[in-house]
């Protein structure tokens, strides 16, 4: 999923899908689209799949947000638990969550079997193979194959399903809810500071369209964009999204440097 930048040149301003309002449905719309886009992101970087979440809602994204991010009755109950043992209580909610939680394990491990299998088969997508004396890896690129073959190898003892199992549950729910939330964030600084959101999109459309060929920008270059660095940060320090705070100014001064881009205090909110 790439966004094509240069067909956002031709608007004079903010193009459409940016001049947003931070209330009604149309917060809602950009909390759900956020939510899936991150989800899928999250799925290709950590299993090597595209779960396919921004086309249409999948039976695993359904199911991870009844466990991940349930009602308030469901948070509640979350909460409980864990002075109290109250899930095996027969309640609506409880069975709700049981059985998406189950959905949600029951997939993911066959993720692992598959990947697992296409791994150490003997010919697989994932064989290693010797090249110039360097060790070079064909097919998979993921935190998942990392993890099995870095694993599954005569001189170590190769995690069983429930190790793996556990850590991708973490590594999506870790990665999936707070990158979500920086980008709604983001999102909310660029529509209340409109002068915040030209410039970014000046310097990024700058370094696109200096681009030879045509390519898109790498990670490399995009480092190199200053404003774009600043703005991120300054996001993740007042919104943090692991913490329910904003964290203070490095400097007993009100104006710090952040990448040669001047703030001054929280300038963006």
């Amino acid at each position: 999923m790439l966004l094509n930048v240069r067909s956002l040149s031709s608007y004079p301003g903010p193009p459409p899908c940016c001049q947003l309002t931070c209330f009604g449905l149309v917060k809602k719309k950009v909390v759900s689209t956020y939510s899936s886009l991150t989800l899928d992101i999250i799925g290709i970087a950590a299993l090597g799949i595209d779960l396919e979440n921004l086309e249409h809602p999948s039976t695993f994204h359904e199911c991870y947000h009844a466990v991940f991010d349930p009602p308030p009755l469901g948070q509640l109950l979350v909460f409980l638990d864990g002075f109290v043992p109250i899930r095996w209580l027969p309640l609506a909610e409880n069975r709700r969550f049981a059985e998406s939680n189950a959905v949600v394990r029951k997939l993911l491990r066959q993720i692992i079997r598959d990947r697992i299998v296409a791994l150490t088969t003997p010919g697989g997508q994932g064989e290693k193979v010797k090249k110039e004396g360097k060790e070079e890896e064909e097919g998979y690129k993921d935190i998942l194959s990392y993890i099995i073959t870095e694993t599954y190898t005569p001189s170590t003892r190769p995690w069983d399903e429930e190790e793996i199992l556990g850590h991708m549950l973490n590594m999506v729910a870790a990665g999936h809810e707070t990158t979500a939330s920086a980008l709604v964030w983001a999102t909310h600084a660029m529509v209340t500071y409109p002068g915040v959101q030209t410039r970014l999109r000046a310097e990024i459309m700058e370094l696109v369209n200096n681009r030879l060929g045509g390519e898109m920008p790498g990670y490399v270059d995009m480092e190199g964009l200053a404003y774009l660095g600043g703005f991120c940060k300054e996001v993740l320090r007042v919104h943090c999204p692991g913490l329910s705070l904003s964290l203070p100014l490095s400097h007993t001064h009100t104006h710090i440097h952040i990448q040669s881009v001047s703030i001054f205090g929280s300038c963006f909110f």
